[in-house]
């Protein structure tokens, strides 16, 4: 894996600390109506199963970046919490466990371009639901492309504990080669003034249309599906949006 490396997964928690409050309500409708395990895939540092898993809810989670998971288990220890957490690929999903609730939260899902890993995904999550389990997660569309495109931008973060580090990043948004779009992005440690160390990373992301994702969802057995406008179940999706809701039913 060549994204979330050191400094990414450094600058995502300082830049994240924490779950937006729209966002944790909007998944605490369905974690409440859970009957079963719960898991979130692609979990990262834990900015959304930490707190999930403080309020008492049987959740698990997975991710493909050893760095993301490292710096969950900081968490972990500084808040006495030992989750059932193991790094794996999503499209490489195994486990014994079926769940009644799995949880994509944040956008993670188009991280995977690939359209065979993105369809062996979708079958391996679908295979270990629960009968009447939930698929709950987001994807971006066309409208979600930055509008600023080959233009370098930058944004710097500081480390909350000591003031003495910061992580700067520049990215650089390239033009959507069909529907996967490219970022590039440089992340530089500076302590004390010196930098320290840089490293380089190339994101890909796949955006969807509504009609290509119901039949890649349609095509692995999902047939009860539903799309919302971002975190608000009483208004369906559109093209026109950025973001996505899906909800799907085994």
């Amino acid at each position: 894996m060549h994204t979330y490396l050191h400094l990414c997964t450094q600058y995502y928690d300082w830049d994240k600390p924490k779950v937006f409050e729209d966002e944790l309500a909007f998944y605490m409708q369905y974690i409440l109506a859970a009957k079963g395990p719960i898991l979130e895939p692609m979990c990262g540092t834990g900015r959304f199963l930490l707190p999930v898993l403080e309020a008492g809810f049987d959740i698990h989670g997975f991710d493909a970046s050893v760095y993301m998971l490292e710096k969950l288990q900081q968490k972990c220890q500084q808040r006495n919490l030992q989750p059932l957490v193991w790094r794996q690929f999503l499209h490489d999903f195994k486990t014994t466990t079926a769940y009644d609730l799995m949880l994509i939260p944040g956008g993670s899902f188009g991280l995977i371009i690939d359209p065979v890993q993105v369809k062996l995904s979708l079958q391996q999550m679908y295979e270990h639901l629960l009968p009447g389990g939930k698929l709950v997660f987001e994807i971006e569309t066309l409208k979600a492309v930055p509008e600023r495109l080959g233009v370098w931008e930058g944004d710097a973060k500081f480390n909350q504990d000591d003031n003495d580090s910061m992580i700067i990043l520049s990215t650089c948004a390239l033009r959507p080669q069909g529907q996967v779009g490219s970022i590039i992005c440089r992340y530089e440690l500076v302590q004390k003034g010196n930098l320290v160390k840089t490293e380089i990373e190339h994101f890909q992301l796949r955006f969807y249309t509504i009609e290509e994702m119901n039949e890649c969802l349609k095509s692995v057995g999902f047939n009860q599906i539903h799309h919302y406008k971002k975190y608000d179940k009483s208004q369906a999706a559109s093209n026109q949006d950025k973001f996505i809701i899906y909800e799907c039913v085994k």
